[in-house]
């Protein structure tokens, strides 16, 4: 007992460094484990980040059904190859003949309906006009060789009698003719790509016309010349973009064929107790048309 209480005591300093060690060894172990536990815990908030929110542009998509709209056009006209009637039973020509190539503003109204994205049907009403350009009307020469045009007689100068300075020659002299008429058309329309905002669209018109001819004359007086039912037809494409849910704006370029013009005049000389008149026709009558519109759908 005594020896073995000996190695106790003798024991005791070999084994208190161990018991420091082994004690030390737990403290480093749970501290390890408790900081691993706080790195976890520290990091749950940023795993719970809420993505950034998306931006979207605000879109008004082509939903509407009906579409009322007011139109400008600039329209660039190409009239040619004109006809002249007889007059008093002789061919005229016009000396001061050619092309028109002018640019004349019109206006139009319309209405669309839109069943499908895809497509619409509609009505329309143009104005179209020419404006007003030189007649210089003479007969017609029947000579092998025909004299300087110029020099020609004009159509009403067989309407003086006797040096009668009132006959119908001295104020009927056609100066200037015009032409102003009115489309009434069917207009159907092909939506391309009717997703986007820009809604791109292809459209063809079909329909006649009321036009009235107009020749001037020197004394300032006018004869009005009616054609009815002249049909016109015209093909083009545009866009459409919309400034509100309910409101747009619009622009087409389309070729026109107007088929053709007519103008003419006609006269009564008391003196002769006759009555003379003359017709023309524009064969070739076209014209690029430039349209704006503002646009109200619903």
């Amino acid at each position: 007992m005594i020896l073995l209480r000996q190695y106790s005591l003798l024991g005791l300093p070999l084994l208190l460094p161990l018991s420091l060690v082994h004690a030390y060894a737990r403290v480093i172990e749970n501290s390890g484990t408790g900081t691993k536990n706080e790195s976890a815990t520290l990091s749950r908030p940023n795993s719970r980040k809420e993505p950034p929110p998306v931006i979207t542009q605000k879109k008004y998509t082509q939903n509407y059904q009906h579409m009322v709209s007011g139109s400008v056009a600039l329209r660039r006209l190409d009239v040619d190859d004109y006809t002249y009637g007889a007059f008093n039973g002789k061919h005229i020509e016009n000396i001061e003949q050619k092309s028109i190539n002018d640019i004349s503003l019109d206006y139009a109204v319309a209405y669309h309906y839109r069943p499908a994205p895809a497509y619409s049907l509609g009505l329309s009403f143009d104005r179209i006009q020419i404006n007003q350009n030189t007649l210089d009307l003479r007969y017609s020469s029947s000579d092998p060789i025909p004299p300087d045009p110029t020099t020609l007689d004009k159509i009403a100068s067989d309407l003086i009698s006797d040096g009668d300075t009132y006959a119908i020659a001295y104020y009927y002299n056609p100066t200037t003719f015009g032409n102003r008429g009115y489309a009434y058309e069917g207009v159907a329309r092909a939506y391309i790509l009717p997703k986007w905002t820009t809604d791109p669209f292809f459209q063809a018109t079909l329909g006649y016309t009321h036009n009235r001819g107009s020749v001037h004359r020197a004394d300032g007086s006018t004869y009005i010349f009616s054609s009815d039912q002249l049909w016109t037809w015209s093909i083009g494409s545009g866009w459409s973009y919309p400034l509100s849910p309910s409101l747009r704006i619009e622009t087409l370029g389309m070729i026109r064929n107007q088929n053709k013009m007519q103008f003419g005049d006609n006269i009564t000389a008391p003196s002769q107790s006759a009555e003379y008149s003359f017709t023309a026709y524009a064969d070739r009558y076209y014209s690029a048309d430039l349209k704006i519109s503002l646009c109200r759908t619903w």
